[in-house]
């Protein structure tokens, strides 16, 4: 099983990226990745390529994807798509920040 975290989106209500936002002087995306590695599973994280930069601050660069540009889907199902496009066959845990 693949654990795919959906992060580094445009999130429209709140006005900027939720995942880099900071609680408890961590960005909230980390709290996904420990709970996934507290169950033996190494996460993926998807983003925004715009995020990239960011997210490559903190998190190991081969644990990073990104959506596809080509694909004419948007908003998190896009990081769905991707993450079944890129990985077939697999089942998959997606969690979402």
């Amino acid at each position: 099983m693949i654990t795919i975290i959906l992060s580094g989106g445009k999130s429209s209500r709140m006005g900027k990226d939720k995942g880099l936002t900071i609680y408890h002087q961590k960005p909230l995306v980390s709290y996904a990745i420990d709970q996934s590695q507290r169950t033996g599973m190494e996460p993926f994280i998807y983003i925004n390529i715009e995020y990239l930069n960011l997210y490559s601050q903190f998190i190991p660069s081969g644990r990073i994807l990104y959506d596809d540009p080509n694909s004419s889907v948007e908003g998190p199902l896009k990081g769905i798509v991707s993450a079944i496009t890129k990985f077939p066959g697999h089942d998959f845990l997606f969690l979402s920040v």
